[in-house]
């Protein structure tokens, strides 16, 4: 008799180098609707499978486990014919070929697959719910995670506040009992005096516990607004990346008369093409933090990234991008009416904004500034559907707005890109030499030969060079 605990382990695996295939297939998002179905419900059912094993390790005597035995082998039957089907030609993650074994025309077998897993994932959650209580609820509501979560920090935050709203009943308490005595016992001017004290004492109090509420029930509100319609943060990114810059280089970016002419107009737009390789995610992050250090003497100038990554691309919708254009722009800034508007609206039905929506939001932050820079990386890792909105909404911004655009040279500006200038990004032999002498002083190795033997930085330094061209 099979294991269940061993049987949901090893579907597990199953599970786990399907994904992994689905990752290094490079036609999945051109493959047909069901065969993306299926991958995609992979990603659902490994959590669900995770809780079950989980429970299995902790109750491995629940009489119910028999009964479980026969799906549960059903189904890694099934699964190793999946994964059968997904390997890919010249053996798992052939570097040589990544083409689906398993052709595209095959929908019928798909639909079935997916008809299966369907009934397997029901039988789960009902088994879940009956057995597992809390669980069973959690994998439920999986699909409104994110709003959950912003549901229970607000009631959270709500029995805090409610908590200091009793000590400041009790602080009031105190203050009027402490009147009253004075009163009673005190009857002279100068008790009168003294009663007067505790008075003025107990309203400050009062008054300064009310404020401190107050302030903090505003962060925590602003807090909320601001992860429930941005949910991408681009300033975790764009630390990621200011972290690899080294320093000295890039100096000729900033100093290229045709930047310098960008940055002092208005309403432009400077596309920036370059090779893979050439350094333009890197001079995308000194570019931010060049306009962020303007930021900082100049309140009236803002500074917006976004770093796109054909990883994340279901995630990175037109909606998403631009919402976090704005999350960037109201840092340490009101967030503004509209916004607490449209939380207000779609909070209850835990729904979230529309693309119209979004861009009168984004639209409103822009008022306060004279000049926002907005800076796009990588553009060419966008859907061409998804680009083309994209762009569409980011040259409609208005003629305070401009936008600096990177990508591979494949990708040509769009017509909607008036007041246009092109630039290429190239790896020049000053920041590759540059960039090369810092990592020869970094490795204890190389920096030990070359202090040996001076010559050797020099032919390592000019072999490198000559080898980037550019890239």
């Amino acid at each position: 008799m099979a294991d269940p605990l061993g049987t949901v382990a090893s579907i597990l695996q199953l599970v786990d180098t399907a994904l992994k295939i689905r990752d290094h297939i490079q036609d999945f998002r051109h493959a047909p609707q069901e065969q993306q179905e299926l991958l995609k419900e992979m990603d659902y059912l490994r959590n669900l499978l995770d809780h079950i094993h989980t429970y299995i390790a902790r109750n491995p005597s629940d009489a119910t486990l028999k009964r479980m035995e026969s799906p549960l082998t059903t189904f890694k039957l099934m699964m190793m014919q999946v994964t059968e089907k997904l390997r890919l030609g010249g053996g798992l993650f052939s570097k040589f070929s990544k083409r689906m074994k398993w052709t595209m025309g095959d929908k019928q077998a798909a639909e079935e697959y997916l008809k299966k897993f369907d009934q397997f994932k029901l039988l789960l959650n009902s088994w879940l719910v009956i057995h597992l209580g809390e669980i069973g609820q959690k994998n439920h509501q999986d699909s409104n995670e994110h709003l959950v979560h912003i549901e229970q920090q607000h009631q959270r935050e709500n029995n805090d506040l409610l908590r200091s709203l009793d000590d400041v009943a009790k602080t009031l308490n105190s203050g009027v009992t402490n009147i009253i005595n004075g009163i009673s016992e005190q009857q002279t001017q100068s008790n009168l005096d003294d009663v007067a004290a505790v008075v003025n004492t107990g309203v400050t109090k009062i008054a300064n516990s009310i404020s401190e509420q107050q302030q903090q029930m505003g962060c925590a509100e602003r807090t909320r607004i601001i992860d429930w319609l941005s949910p991408i943060n681009f300033f975790l990114r764009h630390a990621d990346v200011a972290r690899t810059q080294q320093a000295g280089t890039g100096r000729w970016l900033l100093a290229e008369p045709r930047f310098q002419d960008w940055k002092a107009s208005a309403g432009r737009t400077l596309w920036c093409p370059g090779i893979p390789g050439a350094g333009k995610t890197v001079l995308t992050s000194m570019v931010v933090d060049h306009f962020a250090a303007a930021e900082c003497e100049n309140n009236t100038i803002g500074v917006a990234c976004v770093y796109l990554n054909h990883k994340e691309a279901d995630n990175h919708t037109p909606s998403r991008l631009l919402a976090g254009l704005w999350r960037q722009l109201v840092l340490d800034r009101d967030i503004g009416s509209l916004a607490a508007k449209l939380y207000s609206q779609h909070q209850e039905k835990r729904t979230f904004p529309s693309l119209e929506e979004v861009v009168d939001v984004l639209r409103s932050s822009l008022d306060v500034f004279s000049r926002v820079y907005v800076i796009v990386d990588a553009l060419d890792e966008c859907p061409e559907a998804q680009r083309w909105i994209f762009l569409r909404h980011l040259a409609a911004l208005g003629p305070t707005v401009n936008l600096m655009i990177t990508s591979r040279p494949h990708i040509t500006p769009e017509a909607s890109h008036r007041n246009l200038d092109i630039l290429e990004i190239r790896a020049i032999d000053e920041d590759v030499r540059t960039y090369a002498d810092a990592r020869i002083e970094h490795s204890p190795r190389l920096s030990k030969h070359v202090q040996a033997v001076p010559e050797l930085r020099l032919e390592i330094l000019s072999k490198i060079v000559d080898g980037v061209d550019g890239m």
